[in-house]
């Protein structure tokens, strides 16, 4: 934790992260400072924030062993190179949601507060709060009390 606050992070009060996770930065950045997470969170081993735009998680998340979550990607490019311009999309985890291992959020993704995210769902549009979804891509498996 006291890596990731040197880095630029913040990292709220009472968070445990288990092993400090990867972090790559975007093109301009020069530190973590696009990295913010909230209080009382569980931050599993072998994470990965790739953090070209802003990545916020709020209070109480917890995240599983090795989810990886991503901030930028690429606009389609022509047949000679079809990797094209850099496009970068914050993404938001919520307050109280749960990720289970090997989760991969994709860039401008929102996870609602109090969702729920199977082991191994791959996350490409919003998560509504108080959802469980799972899946490749991900499925609305249950609506889930407040």
């Amino acid at each position: 934790m006291l890596l990731l606050r040197r880095r630029g992070a913040q990292v709220g009060e009472g968070t445990r992260i288990f092993d400090t996770p990867e972090i790559t930065l975007g093109a301009e950045a020069s530190d973590a400072s696009n990295l913010t997470i909230g209080r009382d969170c569980v931050i599993d081993i072998g994470c990965l924030f790739e953090i070209g735009e802003r990545l916020t998680i709020g209070d109480r998340v917890t995240l599983g062993h090795q989810v990886s979550i991503i901030t930028t990607t690429h606009e389609l490019g022509r047949r000679e190179h079809r990797a094209g311009r850099l496009v970068q999309n914050p993404v938001h985890i919520q307050d109280g949601a749960w990720l289970g291992c090997r989760c991969v959020v994709l860039p401008g993704v929102t996870v609602g507060a109090g969702a729920i995210v199977e082991p191994g769902t791959v996350l490409n549009k919003d998560v509504p709060p108080h959802t469980r979804v799972g899946g490749m891509p991900a499925k609305k498996l249950e609506e889930l009390a407040p």
